[in-house]
């Protein structure tokens, strides 16, 4: 299904991310599976026993591929409208449970109130500060372009604690202070400055030792060429490339702190993915960039980055520059192939430039060695002695470091008996191979640490979901740990040194005597291991030891019976050591020297074992005992002596080891290790991701004083001058030897290597210390006695043909050469399978698939002995990449390297790949549409420009249409006011239809007033007359419509109507028998133009005595906006008693104390009545009917609280009286002819409307035949419709085009599917397209910017009906809005928009769709898709038959579930059967129909509902639309009627996930199952596959048989309902979460789903709801817990056995809660508001 359609109403896959690190799907039942033919219709029984069908003929003529099939009960295969409506509306908890449930909310609602009451307001707010943001809190932003944090950690996910909230200041701050640290101080030394001078005159490999300013060199040379001319001018860029992620980073601070240059970073392929990005790289002056990075931008975007704008190339560790590695490619590929002038300067660094050195290895090797280094660099070794550089200027002779041996004897001398047995005891296979290293470590470092590492691991273990390891499997993994470290506990006891080996007990010596001579905080060092499960074991030891020391509970080595005598000679006078007493039972067996060896005897057996239990009891879950664990007790540890706490030392502190570690990965050793310490507060949890800079911080800041690591810290990490380095596994290589001995840096540093004296000479893989130090020193000697010339270079350069023939000659060429090579890229072997990989990930993956590594290989290509399997989207023609033959003897990585090359080329050619060899984007596809497939848009011939009045010779002639207006109230006014028959009239040049122009308009005051045009009748007027009757109406509708503040006012201007698509027509003035009446308007238009003195002085000369000819108009002097109806006078003065005046008395005390006006007492007042409610805004609904339908007249209550002179003559008025001394006449003080223009904007505006909808029919009909048919056809029968889809939303009339856009969106979709599948230009493409790639390009081909485009193309953008009537939206046709400035010019006020939004112009198009294919079906629809230019040209001829297809009997069942349609292509019903993991099949996967039946499925839906319900807003049409084709209804729909039975499918997990689905839909409902994707994408395609096949009529029959129950249900639900019911009841249907973000608010409430064992550590007090009863999650659990909180409040948690049910069902019970207490959603609201607007709180909220 489209994402469109399945995104409102099913599960959302960004909130499944919340609080879940990955997926998991744990099914509650497991049953084992049996291969069956596909088609058999026997499903599994309740007892899990799988019976045979019943005997067929048929079934013998099937193929004997053996699938499997998914199951379900043998139920009716359709389903009743009882069971739909069950399904559909079934409550999510019984009325019991809901009360429980509410009971339980009040009860948290209430204590959060009390808490703030007792804590106070702020420090509520303080303590769920994680959880509410507020104004003043500083959102968290990150430092580096990559989306990391300062310390290197990417952003949290959602439901993620974060431990430390900084805000930008302290962003900042930190910032400065590491770029601070960055800064390179002290002026370069001799030889830097030498090296850099050689490197400006040639390419450079510059050879120094870790921490001799290699750096220092680097930058001084790029300031070298950044200062040149043409760095700027041509845009230069330096490259720096580093091996590794860690060093990049680094290098690209130390360049930001010493360069006045902009710096971009590239670590990996992310940072290089988005366009932004790339364009910052292309663009900075300088980029780092790990080798893989720099590949993928020079291969893939060579017109953004090419090596001819790279004028300097520096290369650290440069010594990786030969073989295969990256850095070789890069020079090959991209440096050599440039001619040598465009070449860039090269400077490569490196400590070691020649690695694994033997010492054995010959001058002849070493040139061969160093010339490939040189030849790759284009570069020259630098020599020092030939530069003249000594030693001693160096600096080595004062720091070089004392290298020493340590021997121990490896035999395992502490370890009596071997480890329990790991294997053949029931553990999964992935924790048999993870167990093997304890193996290791117990005979490596004894039983001690071993004990305390197992035990940690025991506590950090979590279950292996990834690799399917179930429950049992983990609790024995547990048990296993626990009994292994309880039995190295009892074997401490035992063994002779209390559990250590001797290589752990002497390095804890060492440390212990190194770190005493110069103290803890002069000291730091570190400890080189081989592998991480060793660092790791070590760093827990230490800790632990630290820890326990501290506690009393722990002997130190130097105070047991062992002896640490040693031989002292004459490098440890200086005191290094201090001398220890010795025993005279020791025997030596082992010495700490240089050059002597004698044996030291470890004779410890007082080791405190205690710590060995107290580590694994803390360890163990809650509710877990020491008995849960190990089956049999361990023997008691009785330790022989202690350490009484009181005793130690107070300087013991100055003398502990404070160690640290850094790994690569250190989460991984062990599957899965770092999830839940995200949800704890544990600071100690060992198997957690470190920030390096964190651990560098403390290392330099000396709080710690030993850094544990592996050879990642060998290079690439700058941990600064060490005082000693420790090599405790070995020296591996020459390399390994120079880089760990470079960090050993400070004065008097140690250089000290741990070597195995069990081990013979012979047999020793490693090298010794000595053999280094040779292979060393011979490296450098030869290196120096090279001759100083450059060796002669050759340039690499490989030919490539031009491709021609078929794809296969291609791939054959391709593997032959070793690269494919496009216009914007190339792909070589060594790319080619991570190229593959990318576009196969590319690729959208269901989340189900991604569950374990199991179903997420089925959707990858599969190697195979010769060939190669693509995913199963591709059709299966292409689908095999087939090796030559004569390649067949290659090794298996070098024949799947060939393979996916040819892979590469297919795909390139097939266009899956990009130019530049790179999956396709979305930009990519549009443009690929647009370029080759898109027809021309639509274009119209432009408008006539409307002709200008011609005065003939015997004058004008126009014709008038009489408006004539009734009601009953209205005629009554109007005889009051002296109307004598008067009326107004529309007078235009030209013959204009108004036939239909009929309005009803219901006035405030008046009541119903019915207008209507009457017949034209022609005059022959002048120009003087007409001129008379432009400045009538200019007047006339300046004083009803223009603002009466302001300085706006309106202009008449003739081009303007010229100009328009609307008739030339102005409002004028009828006598009463029906003519022009010219006098009456050059007397109004007098009138108007009269001064404020003027209209003061007409008031004065009224007669004071009797009333007035005719009713006038008046305003007070003091508020001149208000008019009012003025008859003559009364009988009373100003002097008269004030009614109902408490402290007024008269009249004039009335208008002195409240208008503020001089008035005197013998002041006349006049009978006035209030002037009518002049109405702003259009009718919603126009009515025509006549005056039957009209409201009756109102009654206002003033005609019968008539005060004493007042009189009420014009009905419905309030009556008043008014001193005639404050008054003065109105600009048009014609009453009557007022009251005729009460209604005349909405007149107006609504024959406009009408003008614009002929206007369009006309367009139409003149430029789009085809279009202007139908349009003609539709304004005749269905006129309200034409004109309800030309209405936008932004009119706010009733009816607008939102239900035609509704349908036409649909309609559209399934144009631009059908046109893609027989698109004669891109068919071949689409048929190698994924489901995901075919909605981008649909997608494309109806994006609102095409649809606009074509609107406007076409010309139809002009008759939008878009401005709502409003002063600032409408103005009435010939005029213009000028307003006079504050200097007083005049301007035209353009704030009126002149024609519609973009968004707007898309959408009209989709609602004539809408509104052609209700009226005269697809055909009629695509046609004009097809004139306008939106869609494809379509190829009727479409082939989809495979050649030699036998259909498949059983299959064909299929079609009496479809209502008995027979397929032309029985081969399309196959492939609707068949799951992506068929990847052998000779049939493609569902995935292309299931997308073609989503748009005719889409179609039918919203067509459906917008017949059923057509009073329903689109509001209401969405969520029955959603309702419809949800994949849970769906799903549903498949297992009623017996669809999955026929599923073609690979995946063992299906069978159990579809059954446990069906058992829930006869449960639950709608929002409380787990539905299976693949359940709702075979509907889909089944219908997919009758459209491609028997086309739409067929399909929507289809569509209805299989959907009839759903829409049975929604009709008999809904269809009776009145509108406001209806949307109240179809709100039980919307998604649950939605629904309560609506009712409580989207920035007060969290909905978020756990994995229970997460739950369980975070929330361990939070009450679950469990099938009926409160609980707590369980930490051993594997469920999840949904959750629903206010403000870090939890409300509910809910178990469930999926993430997505969790969520729904508990959003679901909380909606059933909050619809049966209303008072809930008040208190919670209350909550939250007191929340949001931070007011003190006060008791009794």
């Amino acid at each position: 299904m489209g994402d469109d359609d399945r995104n409102h109403h099913g599960n959302n896959d960004d909130d499944a991310e919340e609080q879940q690190e990955e997926h998991f799907f744990v099914s509650s039942s497991k049953r084992p599976t049996k291969k069956i033919k596909r088609g058999d219709e026997t499903p599994y029984n309740h007892q899990h026993d799988v019976q045979e069908g019943p005997d067929d003929p048929a079934a013998n003529n099937d193929d004997n591929q053996e699938v499997l099939v998914a199951t379900a009960s043998a139920s009716s295969s359709k389903t009743t409208t009882t069971e739909a409506h069950n399904f559909l509306f079934r409550s999510p908890a019984r009325p019991e449970e809901i009360d429980q449930i509410a009971n339980k909310l009040r009860s948290r609602i209430k204590n959060a109130h009390e808490e703030i009451a007792t804590i106070g307001f702020d420090a509520f707010r303080e303590k769920y500060n994680k959880f509410i943001t507020f104004e003043e809190k500083t959102p968290k932003i990150t430092a580096n372009a990559d989306g990391t944090d300062l310390d290197g950690k990417g952003g949290e996910n959602e439901g993620v604690d974060t431990d430390d909230e900084m805000t930008q200041y302290q962003k900042d701050k930190t910032a400065a202070a590491i770029l601070q640290e960055a800064v390179v101080r002290g002026d370069p030394r001799r030889y830097q400055t030498a090296l850099v001078e050689m490197a400006k005159k040639r390419n450079t490999i510059v050879h120094l030792g870790t921490g001799q300013g290699k750096t220092l060199i680097a930058l001084l040379l790029i300031r070298h060429y950044a200062d040149q001319d043409d760095y700027m001018l041509h845009r230069k860029q330096t490259l720096f490339l580093v091996p590794s992620v860690a060093l990049a980073m680094q290098h690209t601070t130390t360049l930001l702190a010493n360069l006045p240059y902009t710096v971009a970073t590239a670590c990996n392929n992310a940072s290089v993915k988005a366009s932004t990005s790339r364009e910052d790289m292309a663009a900075a002056n300088i980029l780092v960039a790990t080798h893989g990075a720099a590949r993928d931008l020079f291969m893939h975007y060579g017109e953004m980055f090419s090596f001819e704008r790279i004028n300097l190339l520096i290369v650290d560790e440069c010594h990786y520059a030969s073989g295969d590695h990256e850095y070789a490619t890069i020079m090959r590929n991209f440096y050599h192939r440039l001619p040598r002038e465009k070449r860039p300067r090269v400077l490569g660094l490196t400590a070691s430039p020649l690695v694994n050195i033997k010492c054995d290895t010959d001058d002849d090797k070493l040139r061969l060695m160093l010339d490939e280094l040189e030849n790759i660099m284009d570069s020259k070794l630098a020599s020092l002695p030939k530069l003249g550089i000594t030693e001693e200027e160096m600096g080595h002779s004062s720091r070089e470091s004392e290298e020493r041996c340590v021997f121990y004897h490896g035999q395992p001398g502490s370890v009596i008996f071997d480890l329990p047995k790991h294997d053949n005891i029931g553990l999964h296979e992935v924790r048999v191979r993870e167990f093997k290293q304890f193996v290791e470590l117990y005979r490596d470092l004894g039983p001690k640490l071993t004990s305390i590492y197992s035990a940690t691991v025991a506590r950090e273990l979590s279950i292996n979901r990834y690799d399917q390891e179930s429950k049992e499997q983990f609790l024995l993994a547990k048990k296993y740990l626990g009994e292994l470290s309880n039995f190295c506990a009892r074997q401490c006891q035992n063994c002779p040194n209390g559990g250590k080996t001797e290589k752990l007990a002497v390095l804890e010596q060492l440390l212990e005597d190194i770190i005493e001579s110069k103290g803890a905080k002069n000291t730091v060092g570190v400890v080189f291991v081989d592998r991480r499960v060793t660092a790791l074991a070590l760093y827990d030891y230490f800790r632990t030891r630290r820890r326990e020391i501290k506690n009393g509970n722990w002997v130190r080595v130097r105070d047991t019976e062992y002896n640490r005598s040693v031989h002292r000679s004459a490098t440890f006078d200086d005191g290094w050591f201090a001398p220890k007493k010795i025993k005279e039972s020791a025997k030596p067996r082992c010495d700490i020297s240089s050059r002597q060896f004698q044996e030291m005897n470890f004779t410890s057996d007082e080791l405190d074992a205690e710590v060995i239990n107290n580590v694994l009891e803390t360890c163990l879950p809650p509710g877990i005992t020491m008995k849960d664990v190990v089956d049999l007790e361990p023997s008691p540890i009785v330790l022989p002596s202690s350490v009484d706490p009181s005793k130690i030392s107070n300087d013991d502190q100055y003398r502990e080891i404070r160690c640290d570690m850094i790994v690569r990965n250190s989460t991984a050793v062990f599957k899965y290790l770092d999830r839940a310490h995200h949800y704890t507060d544990d600071k100690n949890w060992l198997h957690k991701s470190k920030s390096v800079k964190d651990v560098l911080d403390d290392l330099r800041t000396k709080r710690t004083n030993v850094l544990i690591a592996t050879s990642v810290v060998e290079e690439g990490i700058d941990i600064g001058a060490c005082s000693f380095v420790i090599v405790l596994d070995h020296i591996k290589s020459t390399k390994a030897y120079v880089q760990m001995k470079g960090r050993a840096r400070q004065q008097h540093a140690r250089f000290f290597v741990f070597q195995d004296n069990s081990l013979l000479a012979g047999s020793n893989p490693y090298m010794h210390l000595h053999a280094a130090q040779t292979a060393a020193l011979r490296v450098k000697n030869f290196i120096d006695s090279r001759a100083d010339f450059l060796p002669k270079l050759v340039d690499i350069s490989l030919k490539f043909e031009t491709f021609c023939g078929d794809s296969i000659h291609k791939e054959y060429q391709s593997i032959l050469e070793g690269v494919y090579r496009t216009n914007k890229g190339f792909v070589d072997l060594s790319a080619a399978k991570t190229l593959l990989n990318r576009y196969t990930l590319s690729i959208p993956i269901e989340r189900a698939s991604r569950l374990t590594r199991d179903l997420l290989r089925q959707h990858l290509p599969h190697f195979e002995e010769n060939r190669l399997i693509l995913p199963a989207h591709i059709p299966s023609s292409a689908r095999c990449v087939i090796l030559p033959e004569r390649f067949h003897s290659l090794t298996q990585r070098e024949k799947h390297n060939m393979l996916s090359l040819m892979a590469c080329v297919r795909l390139h050619k097939l266009h899956l790949l990009s130019d530049r060899l790179l999956p396709l984007t979305r930009k990519d596809m549009k443009e690929k549409l647009v370029s080759v497939a898109l027809t021309k848009l639509a274009t119209h011939r432009k408008q006539p420009k409307t002709a200008s009045p011609i005065m003939g010779s015997r004058g004008l002639k126009v014709y008038v249409y009489q408006i004539q207006q009734r009601g009953n109230t209205f005629e009554q006014n109007d005889y009051v006011v002296g109307g004598d028959g008067m009326s107004l009239c529309i007078t235009s040049t030209q013959p204009i239809d108004l036939t239909l122009t009929d309005m009803s308009f219901n006035h405030i005051e008046i009541g119903a007033i019915h207008v209507q045009i009457k017949e034209h009748t022609v005059e022959i007027i002048n120009k003087s007359d007409w001129d008379c009757c432009t400045k009538f109406h200019t007047v006339l509708l300046n004083a009803r419509w223009r603002k009466r503040t302001g300085s706006s006012f309106y202009v008449y201007n003739e081009s303007k109507i010229k100009d328009g698509i609307l008739p030339c027509y102005i409002v004028g003035c009828l006598t009463e028998k029906g003519f022009l009446d010219f006098k009456r308007m050059l007397s109004v238009v007098s009138e108007y133009s009269r001064s404020i003195e003027e209209r003061e002085a007409v008031v004065k000369a009224y007669n004071r005595k009797c009333n007035l000819q005719k009713p006038r108009i008046v305003s007070p002097v003091y508020d001149q906006n208000v008019s009012y109806i003025v008859y003559g006078p009364s009988n009373l003065t100003c002097a008269a008693a004030f009614p109902d005046g408490e402290d007024i008395n008269t009249y004039g005390d009335y208008f002195r104390k409240c208008k503020h006006q001089k008035v005197d007492d013998s002041c006349i007042l006049f009978c006035v009545q209030r002037q009518w409610f002049l109405p702003r805004k259009a009718q919603k609904h126009i009515g025509s009917s006549g005056l039957d339908d009209l409201q009756k007249d109102p009654k206002p209550d003033s005609d019968s609280v008539l005060n004493e002179g007042e009189r009420s003559l014009c009905s419905g008025l309030v009556a008043a009286l008014m001193p005639i001394d404050l008054c003065l006449e109105a600009p048009i003080a014609d009453a009557s002819l007022f009251l005729h223009c009460l209604i005349l904007p909405q007149i107006l505006f609504h024959i406009d409307t009408i003008f614009t909808v002929q206007a369009f029919v006309e367009h139409c009909s003149g430029n789009l035949p085809i279009l202007g048919s139908y349009i003609r056809e539709i304004s005749k029968d269905s006129f309200n419709d034409l004109l309800e889809a030309m209405t936008a939303k932004s009119c706010r009339k009733e009816n607008n085009y939102d239900r035609f856009e509704f349908v036409g969106d649909a309609v559209l979709k399934l144009v631009h599917t059908d046109a893609l599948l027989h698109s004669t230009t891109l068919r071949n493409w689409v048929s190698y397209l994924h489901e995901g790639d075919l909605s981008t390009l649909r997608n494309a081909m109806g994006s609102n910017e095409r649809l606009m485009q074509a609107s406007i193309s076409a010309g139809l953008d002009r008759y939008i009906l878009f401005q709502e009537l409003g002063r600032s939206q409408w103005v009435p046709s010939g005029l213009e809005l000028h307003t006079i400035l504050n200097d007083g010019t005049e301007c035209i006020n353009d704030a009126a928009p002149e024609q519609a939004g973009n968004k707007t112009k898309a959408d009209f198009i989709e609602s004539l769709l809408g509104l052609i294919y209700m009226k005269n079906g697809f055909t009629a629809a695509r046609s004009v898709s097809e004139e306008l230019g939106i869609t494809l040209p379509r190829d009727s001829d479409y082939d989809v038959s495979i050649p030699g297809y036998t259909p498949n009997k059983r299959i064909m069942k299929v079609t009496e579930i479809l209502g008995g349609i027979q397929f032309t292509h029985p081969v399309l019903l196959e492939e609707a059967l068949t799951h992506p993991t068929c990847t052998h099949e000779e049939v493609p996967c569902y995935q292309k129909l299931e997308w073609v039946g989503d748009a005719v499925l889409c179609l039918f839906a919203r067509s459906w509902v917008f017949d059923k319900f057509p009073s329903s807003k689109v509001g209401e049409l969405v969520i029955l639309e959603s309702t419809i084709v949800c994949n849970e209804t769906l799903a549903y729909l498949c297992i009623s009627n017996g669809l999955q039975r026929y599923l073609n499918h690979c995946d063992p997990s299906l069978p159990g996930r579809i059954e446990a689905f069906e058992i829930d839909c006869k449960a639950r409902g709608l929002w409380a199952t787990d539905a299976p994707k693949c359940l709702g994408d075979i509907v889909e395609s089944v219908f997919g596959s009758v459209f491609v096949d028997a086309g739409l009529d067929a399909a929507l029959s289809a569509v209805h048989r299989v959907v009839y129950p759903v829409l049975e249900t929604l009709h008999n639900t809904f269809g009776h309902l009145h509108h406001d019911d209806m949307a109240f009841k179809a709100r039980s249907l919307i998604n649950p979460k939605q629904y309560i973000h609506e009712v409580i608010g989207g920035e007060a409430v969290s909905v978020k789903s756990w994995k229970e064992e997460i739950f369980a550590i975070k929330k361990p007090s939070c009450p679950v709801w469990k099938d009926g009863i409160w609980g707590r999650a369980d930490y051993m659990g594997c469920l999840y817990i949904g959750l629903v909180q206010c403000f870090g409040i939890d409300l509910i948690g809910l178990q469930e056995k999926s993430a997505p049910v969790a969520r729904n069902r508990t959003c679901a019970i909380v909606m059933a809660v909050f619809e049966a207490n209303p008072d809930l959603v008040s208190k919670i609201k209350d909550l939250s508001q007191l929340l949001l607007r931070k007011t003190q709180y006060v008791e009794g909220n």
